[in-house]
């Protein structure tokens, strides 16, 4: 089987028309598909019967739909013996970063948590207006519209978030920072290339999706273009160095030692919590954890004012300096705002958060093709 589908995906044509190499194994897989005779009635024969093809539990070997989407494992308090990285967006890079957030990923070097410069960390704001619009009980039983208000709803919580975000990784260039990622709270799920109701499963047997949920950095980012290796292969202007939110619990971070964190507040802002969302953990074992950030030797308190480049280690102070971690209680749009000096620096740092957002799919159109939105993080910013 392998070797015919070597053979198979050799030549262009096995890519063409939106095929890939899983469609060339499947079709090898289902020839000659029939009953396996005198094994038990949950195996078949495949591949010309030279294979049997049997199932496996969900719940121990989760799709990344079950796994990352569903967080069935969390649900259930049964730990995967293998999860299949399926599902997800940005190819490697993709897959990489949602091992990585899951705490799946055990092969980086000690230093990546670890990096020059020191991390810079965040607290999402999350208002109650923004996330309290969601219900997989109540979407519609049709596929979603561009009209839809919950399509709406979904884009404000998102683009509340990508403001945030955009805040956040320009601190971490002006202060020559590596930035910790958030967990991301989505309205509505993605599903590549065709329309469907807000979420894939619905009505689906052992389907336990919940909306809002927490949705992994690809399901927002192109995290391909994050890393590095568009598939364009331009690299982007600037590359921003960026490490997923459960960095923070790895031994070797700067977090896991209270003298080396700096926590900043913003007067009379802070960032809120979206009560009903739960954690976010994908293991029962690590829920009510308390935050790395939250037993920080050091803190101080920032005006809740726009702050631009050219005061910002001023404001900060010489502790800024020393510390490993620098965590922002809250950068709530409205309330702070951070500019980078003016200059080249600040065109290529525009230039790159273009290309930076991920795409949600999909609305049903006039015409039956699948109407995709893009997120852009200078969406309140006038551009080309």
């Amino acid at each position: 089987l392998a070797q015919e589908w070597d053979r198979a995906v050799a030549g262009d044509a096995a890519f063409a028309n939106w095929k890939n190499d899983q469609q060339a194994f499947n079709a090898l897989v289902r020839r000659g598909v029939g009953h396996a005779s005198g094994a038990p009635g949950s195996l078949l024969r495949v591949h010309d019967g030279q294979l049997r093809l049997g199932l496996l539990p969900a719940h121990l070997f989760p799709s990344g739909h079950v796994f990352f989407i569903q967080r069935q494992n969390r649900a259930l308090g049964v730990p995967p013996l293998a999860v299949h990285l399926t599902f997800q967006n940005c190819d490697q890079a993709g897959k990489r970063h949602r091992m990585r957030e899951a705490g799946l990923w055990v092969v980086d070097p000690p230093v990546r948590y670890n990096p020059p410069g020191g991390l810079l960390s965040y607290s999402p704001d999350l208002p109650l207006e923004l996330t309290r619009l969601f219900n997989a009980s109540a979407l519609p039983a049709r596929n979603m519209r561009p009209t839809d208000r919950v399509v709406a709803a979904h884009f404000a919580l998102i683009n509340h978030q990508l403001v945030q975000l955009r805040t956040a990784l320009a601190l971490a260039l002006a202060l020559n920072r590596t930035l910790v990622l958030p967990r991301l709270l989505c309205g509505l799920e993605t599903v590549t290339n065709f329309a469907h109701s807000g979420v894939r499963c619905r009505g689906a047997r052992g389907c336990a999706m919940t909306l809002p949920y927490w949705c992994p950095a690809d399901h927002v980012l192109r995290m391909h273009y994050a890393a590095g290796t568009p598939p364009s292969g331009q690299p982007p202007k600037l590359p921003f160095r960026l490490l997923e939110h459960s960095a923070l619990r790895h031994p070797a971070s700067p977090a896991a030692d209270p003298r080396r964190v700096l926590r900043v507040e913003l007067s009379g802002a802070p960032a809120r919590r979206c009560a009903s969302c739960g954690d976010g953990e994908y293991f029962a074992a690590e829920a009510g954890r308390t935050a790395p950030w939250a037993a920080a030797a050091h803190s101080l308190v920032l005006p809740a004012a726009p702050l631009r480049e050219e005061g910002l280690n001023a404001m900060l102070g010489e502790r800024a300096r020393t510390a490993g971690l620098i965590h922002f209680e809250s950068l709530r749009p409205g309330a702070f705002s951070f500019a980078l000096r003016s200059g080249r620096r600040a065109d290529d740092f525009a230039e790159t958060l273009k290309s930076l957002g991920g795409g949600w799919c999909c609305v049903a159109t006039t015409d039956r093709s699948p109407g995709h939105f893009w997120y852009d993080l200078l969406w309140d910013t006038p551009h080309v």
